[in-house]
């Protein structure tokens, strides 16, 4: 795995954004893993949801003496990251003063994200429900009656315009 490198000078403000952290929640005490970070991108994401989203593309490297690395795979991930450096700093250290300083290095593949690990997630909880509309009783006992199969199921989740 190729070493990250230390995050570049001259970092960028974010625009119109406040530097103050959330103050609703702090994460617990702990190894800093991919749940910690996970857990940590969303106490930011109601404060600035732009920077949580590019968040969810890092992923925990490693975490020694108060310097969390995060691994991305893009130019432009790094780059955001890099550009948000001190916003970032400021809202990870206030959800754990543990964590002082923070690299970004690039990686050719990267997996453990905030966002792959919620999308596995939602995909196990749609094959979970289908699974469960297959077993229904009434779904079953149709298909016995009838003599039919079941083809792809299509689960459609409720929105609030509905």
């Amino acid at each position: 795995m190729p070493t990250p490198t230390p995050a570049k000078k001259g970092r960028a403000k974010s625009k119109g954004k406040s530097d103050a952290p959330p103050q609703a929640a702090q994460a617990p005490i702990g190894e800093v893993d991919s749940d910690l970070w996970e857990l940590i991108v969303d106490l930011i994401r109601p404060g600035d949801a732009v920077l949580a989203g590019i968040l969810d593309h890092a992923r925990v490297a490693g975490f020694s003496d108060g310097t969390l690395t995060l691994e991305v795979s893009g130019d432009i991930t790094e780059r955001r990251l890099v550009a948000k450096l001190d916003v970032i700093e400021s809202l990870v250290t206030a959800q754990r003063p543990d964590i002082r300083r923070i690299r970004v290095g690039k990686v050719e593949a990267i997996a453990n994200t905030p966002h792959l690990r919620k999308s596995e997630r939602q995909f196990q909880a749609q094959e979970q429900r289908r699974r469960d509309v297959e077993r229904h009783p009434l779904v079953v006992e149709l298909l016995e009656r009838f003599g039919a199969t079941l083809g792809p199921i299509e689960l459609y989740e409720p929105t609030n315009d509905s």
